[in-house]
């Protein structure tokens, strides 16, 4: 049998898409957000299920996720490590730390050394925002720190504050799936924003940034006084 992964888009069942897990080299398991060990979990066992059966060699599978803290057990964090080999980083929620940084610089450097025979499995979910944190030169973690929380402040919608967050750094708006290239990057995204809205979930880090620009971003700081 040959190992495939199937992947349906949750709002149009006519929407499949098919990878034959057979021509990789390398299958890693990037995720990020609170839902991120189980997610990453899930994943890991369903393509690991797949190769059980099959009659070719299994690609090496490894990666790295970033959890809130105490948002993961002790025994997924055993089997993503151990049976797996996924590395499991712990960072700070909703106002990032270094450890958001330290774990956002590795996940792009995965991302940068990836060939054409990886296939990179991003799964993303709420909170992923200030788990996956990398600013932007001369941006430095202070900086970030310091509008996250003028931002929870504000009251603005969860939507809004992504529109912003995603020019401050160096994995959102699309850049994390533009570093991987040319692996390929399928992404599993679990919505925390009404409307689903795949380019702010998270702050869209492997969607392209079409629906808004700085424009946008300088009239959201003038409208809600963080200026």
């Amino acid at each position: 049998d040959q190992p495939m992964l199937v992947a349906k888009a949750e709002r149009d069942d006519s929407r499949e898409l098919v990878y034959d897990l057979s021509d990789y080299d390398n299958i890693s398991i990037i995720s990020f957000g609170k839902a991120s060990a189980a997610m990453a979990l899930a994943s890991a066992e369903v393509i690991s299920d797949s190769f059980s059966r099959a009659t070719v060699p299994a690609p090496k599978l490894g990666g790295l996720v970033i959890i809130k803290d105490e948002h993961a057990t002790d025994e997924e964090i055993k089997t993503l490590n151990d049976k797996h080999s996924i590395v499991v980083r712990s960072a700070s929620h909703p106002v990032p730390d270094a450890r958001s940084v330290a774990g956002a610089n590795e996940i792009l450097q995965l991302a940068s050394s990836s060939d054409d025979k990886t296939l990179i499995l991003v799964c993303v979910s709420g909170g992923g925002s200030a788990l996956f944190c990398s600013p932007r030169s001369p941006l430095e973690l202070e900086d970030l720190m310091a509008t996250n929380s003028r931002l929870l402040e504000s009251g603005m919608p969860i939507e809004y504050m992504n529109v912003i967050r995603k020019r401050l750094e160096n994995g959102k708006g699309g850049r994390l799936a533009a570093t991987a290239y040319p692996a390929t990057v399928l992404t599993l995204i679990l919505s925390d924003i009404i409307g689903d809205p795949l380019d702010l979930i998270a702050s869209g880090p492997t969607v392209p940034d079409d629906g808004s620009d700085w424009d946008d971003a300088c009239r959201l700081v003038e409208e809600y006084g963080l200026n």
